[in-house]
């Protein structure tokens, strides 16, 4: 069952009306007399559904939770795990992406309309340890930030920073061992 603000509600007159984030508004009308009642550029969540991984990293284990202010770190971490995930499952790169959520939290997501489960594979600690071990590697092995990045990613090729994930994958593999 929906929550009651999504449902259409009628009011006395008998006009129909929903809510949407910012205000009570008449519901939209397929009458030629009410156009005007018919939003643009509206999708509805269960329109488009595919499957998703949201993760909230730490500094360290009694640390602070990362904020939307690390984007590069964030960024980072976004491209190598995607990339390694992507390796893991020998899927196409298209298949699966990223982006950071307003707070702060990684979400890797199926690209396909429905999901093709790859980005939940990662909810598997096996997979998750060798995403882990398999991105610091490519990390350290790296010499530059122009190595990690992919036709797919390379549009973040100013919002990479190498040293800082290194850094946290290095506390995140010692707490994991």
């Amino acid at each position: 069952m929906a929550p009651f603000d999504m449902n259409d509600n009628e009011k006395k007159n008998g006009d129909r009306y929903h809510f949407n984030l910012s205000e009570k508004r008449l519901i939209c009308s397929l009458e030629k007399d009410q156009e005007d009642l018919l939003y643009r550029n509206v999708i509805l969540g269960a329109e488009i559904q595919t499957d998703y991984c949201e993760i909230r990293f730490k500094h360290s284990i009694n640390g602070p939770w990362m904020s939307k202010k690390e984007r590069k770190l964030l960024v980072t971490l976004g491209v190598v795990m995607t990339n390694k995930l992507i390796e893991y499952l020998d899927k196409e790169r298209g298949s699966i992406d990223f982006l950071i959520t307003p707070k702060g939290n990684l979400c890797i997501y199926d690209t396909c309309t429905g999901g093709s489960g790859y980005s939940t594979e990662l909810i598997k600690p096996e997979v998750l340890k060798y995403v882990l071990k398999e991105m610091y590697e490519l990390l350290v092995a790296s010499k530059s930030r122009d190595e990690i990045l992919d036709k797919f990613s390379y549009k973040y090729i100013n919002a990479i920073d190498i040293k800082s994930a290194i850094k946290w994958l290095e506390s995140e593999l010692a707490i994991n061992k």
